[in-house]
């Protein structure tokens, strides 16, 4: 009998899980869509004491919102109150509830406002609903920061990210399912599958590293390097403006293929640009001698246009000295791709 009764709690138990499992998998397709995911935790920030029932009333119809789209217009948020009511009553706290998605290439963090019966944010099923209704009714915030511009830190109790002008700084909130924790990764353990991925080096500390012999970017990563043109932008400037740039052309065989290739393409590019770079510099340079010649005579002769000129002559001075700066690239790209 005793053994009997323990068979029913357990499968009630892994029944209850498997709900939990199919309504997670459910809030991280709406934030990952197709991507794959390789980790999923739930976090919480800005927790503090509720500020009476105008709370539970608009995250209810929020609730109701999504209920409404099977049941019908306002008789559906009504029920969404009354639910929301019900499940949290006795919540003293309210505060951000995030779902945190890592995928191959992102961290992507859907968040919502949502009530917590304790200062430690610990969740239940009852949460997963209320992401879902805020899910269908296209209501969850989300905000995605880049693997390869993002850097993460952790301790014991918190996980903070920084990429560019995105930050964002939590705790992790456990999912209580029977009173018991539903196994999902620590903060720790999601800071250390974010960093072996690895962001991806500055543009300085990738030449630094390519002078110095070593691959900047490992094989696994250059796909994800090439495809983000504005890195690769950067970079290829890092290399054209160095110093040493003809020793870190002859060093670009020890990076992975896609990368190599890319370089190879832009020096190419840029090569091609020669005559019509030339040709650009010339017409500046003319036009930059015709305004010097013909600004004293303006300026004798107390013409008004002498300011309009003088102007025009300061920008054909700065657009034949820019000419001149690229001329000189493209005349060196055109010399690497000869040899």
């Amino acid at each position: 009998m005793f053994v009997e009764g323990t068979r029913m709690k357990t499968e009630r138990k892994q029944h209850t899980f498997a709900d939990v499992k199919e309504r997670i998998d459910s809030i991280v397709k709406t934030i990952a869509l197709d991507e794959s995911t390789l980790s999923v935790s739930f976090v919480s920030w800005d927790v503090c004491d509720k500020h009476g029932d105008l709370f539970d009333r608009v995250s209810g119809a929020v609730v109701g919102t999504a209920i409404g789209a099977v049941v019908g217009g306002g008789m559906g948020t009504s029920i969404g109150i009354r639910l929301f009511s019900g499940s949290f009553s006795n919540a003293s706290y309210s505060g951000v509830l995030g779902v945190l998605v890592v995928t191959p290439t992102s961290i992507m963090l859907g968040c919502i406002t949502a009530p917590f019966m304790a200062k430690d944010a610990k969740i239940n099923p009852d949460h997963l609903e209320l992401l879902q209704a805020h899910c269908q009714s296209n209501t969850l915030s989300l905000k995605t920061f880049a693997i390869s511009r993002t850097q993460v830190s952790t301790t014991d109790l918190a996980m903070t990210i920084k990429s560019e002008s995105k930050y964002s700084s939590f705790k992790k909130s456990e999912l209580y399912v029977n009173d018991t924790i539903y196994p999902m990764p620590s903060l720790p353990e999601i800071c250390k599958l974010v960093n072996e991925r690895g962001a991806l080096p500055t543009p300085s500390e990738f030449v630094t590293k390519l002078l110095a012999g070593q691959n900047p970017i490992p094989d696994g990563q250059s796909d994800e390097a090439v495809t983000d043109d504005r890195y690769m932008t950067a970079l290829f400037y890092n290399i054209i403006t160095h110093s040493q740039r003809d020793a870190l052309v002859e060093k670009l065989n020890i990076l992975a293929t896609p990368l190599k290739v890319s370089f190879e393409q832009r020096l190419r590019a840029n090569a091609e640009t020669y005559q019509s770079t030339l040709v650009k510099l010339v017409v500046w340079v003319l036009l930059t001698i015709c305004s010097v010649a013909g600004l004293p005579r303006l300026l004798f002769a107390d013409n008004i246009l002498f300011i309009p000129l003088l102007f025009g002559m300061i920008i054909t001075l700065i657009s034949s000295i820019v000419s001149l700066v690229r001329l000189n690239r493209s005349k060196w790209c055109c010399t690497i791709m000869k040899g």
